[in-house]
């Protein structure tokens, strides 16, 4: 059965930082609004780290459906795209089983895809993926930078000059296409049906109280087997540009593996970076989401 396009559906979309309790609000809105979860955290994809990524665990997937979360496999390449399509998917089949789609994570680009649409950029071939990354590593940052400048002033100008993901990422669109990624980003394809309402709900927690939750919850990982996670990913020899292993944990571990560094080193190494990480959330919800309600739980 096709899902009535003149009816009006809400799209609920709970978002924040890491740590800040997504997961378990989104499981009691789902309760109460017969919700599907909808996973929109770029880490929670993967399978065989559902410990590292914090994916609900299986009581919590057992009490409402849960979708995308652990599909991906470890050696996989995985773009906004895909997931997009993945998502818009899964909400047209919630919306059919008359459930509220419940888009719930903390990967600010998914949520401005879904809201927005996204350019239909072609898939840039690892080779070239791999020729940006060496070019990268010979020039440096700022000589990559102005190099790109001479190709894409638009994209140069706009990425921070400490970047290097996205600075790459605008180079190996432009390598591959011959077209500048500014030029592919203002032909947005993809966009929401009319009829979907976007519900934005914002969870904001006290700074202080959630960089302890950071530190904290990354201490469970570890009770919870977390070395074990990495040891059994790296024994799969996944390639090194893998998404899986921009994990925060994983690298971490890894040198802790390798005899580099003692495991207390490993710890606060992934705390700090846990705790980077949700500082750039705060920034880029409260840029991306100003006028959202926010709910400090």
């Amino acid at each position: 059965m096709i899902a009535n396009k003149t009816v009006n559906t809400t799209i609920v979309l709970v978002a924040g930082p890491t740590a800040s309790g997504k997961s378990a609000h989104a499981l009691h809105l789902a309760k109460a609004r017969h919700g599907c979860l909808i996973n929109a955290d770029a880490a929670q994809i993967y399978a065989g780290v559902p410990i590292l990524s914090a994916q609900p665990d299986a009581r919590s997937m057992a009490e409402a459906p849960h979708v995308l979360y652990g599909y991906v496999g470890v050696d996989q390449l995985f773009s906004v795209g895909r997931w997009l399509l993945d998502a818009r998917a899964a909400i047209e089949s919630a919306i059919e089983a008359k459930q509220t789609p419940i888009i719930v994570g903390g990967t600010g680009l998914y949520f401005k895809a879904l809201m927005e649409g996204m350019a239909d950029i072609p898939q840039v071939p690892l080779a070239v993926r791999e020729k940006v990354a060496a070019m990268y590593h010979a020039l440096g940052p700022e000589k990559f930078r102005h190099e790109l400048a001479r190709v894409d002033g638009e994209s140069a100008a706009r990425i921070l000059p400490n970047d290097q993901q996205r600075l790459c990422r605008a180079r190996e669109v432009f390598e591959a296409t011959q077209t500048p990624l500014s030029m592919w980003q203002k032909n947005k394809q993809h966009q929401p049906p009319p009829h979907w309402q976007f519900e934005k709900i914002l969870l904001w927690p006290d700074r202080g109280t959630l960089y302890q939750r950071c530190d904290d919850r990354f201490l469970q990982m570890l009770a919870q087997g977390a070395v074990h996670e990495v040891t059994t990913l790296l024994s799969a020899n996944i390639p090194t540009r893998a998404g899986v292993r921009k994990i925060i944990g994983v690298r971490e571990i890894e040198n802790y593996l390798a005899g580099n560094i003692t495991l207390n080193e490993a710890t606060a190494l992934a705390q700090q970076a846990t705790r980077h990480y949700a500082k750039r959330q705060y920034t880029w919800f409260r840029q991306q989401w100003p006028a959202t309600t926010r709910v400090n739980i």
